[in-house]
């Protein structure tokens, strides 16, 4: 730079490309980074000393180091301001922005991506590779919007479009709908609003998109326990016992499940049928360190049909945390959170689950599916990150989304059914509760997205 650009001088990055839009015709990205994917590293060139930057930056980097010893004083002064700078445009933590890939499918101008061929900047799979072209392109590319003769050949980023599905449109930025509360789970959207458990209160809430919200009634006691709706309307509650919810506000037990479990009730699911699914940790939670050490799966499923009829359905179940049926009431998929999978059963035409498989091995909390049969999931600190997840069969990760801190379940809904609602509170551990819930870190984030939900709930 031929003068030193401070950090405060510089235009928000949003702002800045909000004024060159009308302008832009054609868009050149030279050696450009800012998508994090795992297991394909950016390198993190504020680390690094000279020597690393010369040799990660340049094919010969022996011809641009230059010692900092021997750099005179005003000049490496210069050199720290503009590594301020970049590291101003770089993102944090750096050298990508988290949500970069909810953004791409804004970019509607041809672009070309440009790499050197031996640039180690960044992994060589994430980058724009000239000689991986044929069959790829067509004319125009909608996920990469590139033009063959605007820029002539290039790679079609399918690796990108794998981690943020971007055939249907770009997920939007998160923005925080209610906050202040102690511990959220299993939202349900329903007759206009969405209707959560507030764990803190023993409140059953539901809230609306101007974020205002009314306490409905009491919930089902302790942690753990969730709503759903019969199909005639009545609420069913889960907690040491399932609950309904009559007309005239009286609970009363809709079914005993005593002789499957004696530990009570978490998650529930209602098909299309009025089958009631519920699940159950069948353990005490002051032993939750132990049984996730053993590796024990005692959680169970149990079917109350739509004339009260209960049974048991499944077991040997890792911690079943959220369920959900596909809109043909074909596949019942669960999360079994101490085993970091989605597994699915077949569901009979009485309601009996059978052909357990894996459905996805990633981790899990509250799910939900879509119109294309993929599922949401709130993959709590996957990885060392807090993260939001669409998968499809098979566990392909079509889109994610960071937030900072665990999400604990997720729901689509709106009056269109494309508006993700995800629960999130911080996280310190099941023996600390009462602090959790008293730090009232809990938040409702909402996200725009492309498919619609499907299935139940």
């Amino acid at each position: 730079m031929g003068s030193i650009m401070r950090s405060t001088d510089l235009p928000a990055p949003r702002q800045l490309l909000v004024g060159l839009r009308q302008s832009l015709r054609r868009l050149v990205l030279m050696d450009s980074v800012g998508v994090d994917i795992p297991g394909l590293p950016i390198r993190d060139f504020f680390a690094l000393d000279a020597r690393g930057v010369a040799d990660y930056s340049f094919h010969d980097g022996n011809r641009f180091y230059v010692d900092p010893t021997e750099v005179p004083a005003e000049q490496l002064a210069a050199r720290q301001a503009n590594m301020a700078t970049m590291r101003v445009l770089a993102g944090h933590p750096y050298m990508h922005d988290p949500s970069m890939l909810g953004r791409l499918g804004e970019v509607s101008i041809p672009t070309l991506v440009l790499w050197g061929a031996r640039s180690t900047a960044s992994s060589s799979s994430t980058r724009c590779d000239p000689t991986d072209v044929a069959g790829t392109h067509g004319g125009y590319d909608k996920h990469s919007h590139l033009h063959r003769g605007d820029f002539g050949p290039c790679h079609d980023l399918r690796l990108l479009r794998k981690e943020n599905a971007m055939a249907h449109g770009p997920v939007s930025d998160t923005r925080v709908l209610l906050d202040g509360f102690g511990m959220g789970e299993s939202p349900r959207w329903h007759e206009g609003r969405l209707w959560f458990s507030n764990w803190g209160t023993n409140e059953i809430v539901a809230v609306d998109f101007e974020g205002n919200n009314e306490v409905i009634g009491a919930g089902g006691g302790g942690s753990g326990w969730a709503v759903n709706w019969l199909r005639d309307g009545r609420m069913l509650v889960t907690g040491g016992e399932l609950l309904r919810i009559e007309p005239d506000a009286s609970r009363v037990r809709h079914a005993d499940l005593r002789q499957v479990s004696p530990y009570g009730w978490s998650e529930i699911t209602v098909d299309g049928r009025g089958n009631a699914y519920v699940n159950s940790l069948n353990f005490d939670f002051a032993d939750f360190t132990e049984v996730l050490a053993s590796g024990a799966a005692p959680g169970k499923i149990a079917l109350v049909t739509a004339d009260g009829t209960a049974r048991e359905v499944a077991d040997g179940l890792a911690f079943p945390n959220g369920m959900a049926v596909t809109p043909d009431n074909g596949t019942l998929i669960v999360a079994e959170s101490f085993a970091a999978r989605l597994t699915a059963f077949d569901i009979a035409a009485d309601g009996s689950l059978s052909n357990r498989r894996v459905w996805a091995d990633v981790t899990g909390d509250g799910i939900c599916v879509d119109a294309e049969g993929a599922v949401w999931c709130s993959a709590v600190a996957a990885a060392g990150r807090n993260v939001v997840l669409r998968v499809r069969e098979g566990g392909e990760v079509l889109d994610r989304i960071e937030v900072d801190r665990p999400c604990y379940a997720c729901m689509l809904g709106g009056e269109d059914g494309r508006t993700l609602f995800m629960v999130v509170a911080q996280w310190f551990g099941p023996d600390k509760m009462d602090e959790l819930i008293e730090a009232k870190t809990g938040q409702i984030l909402t996200a725009r997205v492309a498919v619609p939900h499907a299935g139940w709930p």
